[in-house]
Parts: structure tokens; sequence; C-alpha cells
């Protein structure tokens, strides 16, 4: 079945609701039914999936083509002038603009690398010892230290979010 024969028919099962708003795509493909009000009744009325693909439910508000009715846009001249400390200045300018450029294609090259050593699940454990510090549960960096090395410096340089989304991804 073509995404679009999908589409059209989720929207003809449920046009007749009166909390039905319309059907879409999400950015990863599966199905979004949306509607003005949700219950048990929409929830339990709407199938889950459909030809092997999720079928999610969320309110017509938050369709993607809504997002501008929600963000303000500032006029440069309109805003203040943050202050900022000297200390902040100092690091600020040692910044060179290669520290500011995400290489994702080098980060990924260098994941793929460690988590050959270690596993997929060794490797998750290692950044999350990273991420938590002296709070860290697991201790699998002392088994691996070249990928905690590794990860560390990854960390560093490209922080949680980037490579938490590289690994769960």
């Amino acid at each position: 079945m073509e995404i679009q024969d999908g589409l059209k028919l989720l929207a003809n099962k449920y046009s007749a609701y009166d909390w039905y708003d319309s059907v879409g795509l999400d950015r990863y493909g599966r199905y979004v039914v949306y509607v003005t009000t949700m219950n048990f009744d929409v929830m339990n009325t709407v199938q889950q999936s459909l030809e092997r693909k999720q079928v999610l439910i969320s309110y017509a508000n938050s369709k993607p083509e809504n997002v501008k009715n929600y963000i303000t846009e500032y006029k440069a001249s309109s805003v203040a002038t943050p202050v900022v400390a000297e200390e902040e200045v100092d690091i600020l300018s040692e910044l060179s603009d290669e520290d500011s450029i995400v290489d994702v294609e080098e980060l990924i090259a260098n994941l793929d690398r460690m988590e050959k050593i270690c596993g997929s699940h060794g490797l998750q454990d290692i950044f999350y010892e990273i991420h938590d510090g002296k709070n860290a549960v697991t201790n699998l960096g002392a088994k691996y230290p070249d990928v905690k090395r590794d990860m560390k410096r990854l960390y560093d340089r490209y922080g949680f979010d980037i490579i938490y989304e590289e690994l769960d991804g």
C-alpha cells in the first residue's frame, strides 16, 4: 500500500468523527491522526498501526505547519544587547570558527570505530559513565580505557545531545 493510500484510508475512516482534524506523516514516516480533543474513546478508536507502520494521535495544534503560530520573531533593534562578563569574553574570543563547526561524519566514524571494540551497549555505558561522572552506575570504561579516553574527547567536543542522538538513533 502506498503512503498516500494509507493517508486516504485513515482520513476516510475517521473523518466522520467530530474530534477528527486531519492526517499526516511525522518526520519518521509514521502516520499521524490529528484530533481536536483527545480522550479514552479517541485513543481506543484510532488504530495503532497500518501496514506495519505506527499510527500516532496528536493534537491538531501541534501539526508542523502550525509551528509558526507559536514563534515570536524579534527585530534586532528591539532586542537589548546582552551584558557579557569579562571572563566570558575571554572564553568566547579563544574559540575559533573551527571549534564551532560540528563534523557529524567524523563523530559517526569515531563512534562506529569504538562500537566495534566494545559493542553498542558497552559504548552507551561508557558514554553515560562520562556524562554521570562520579555518579556513574557502571565502570565499563576501566575495561576499555582507550574507548573511554576517546569518548571523553568526543563528549568534550560535541556535548551530550549530539552524541546521544547518534548512539540512540
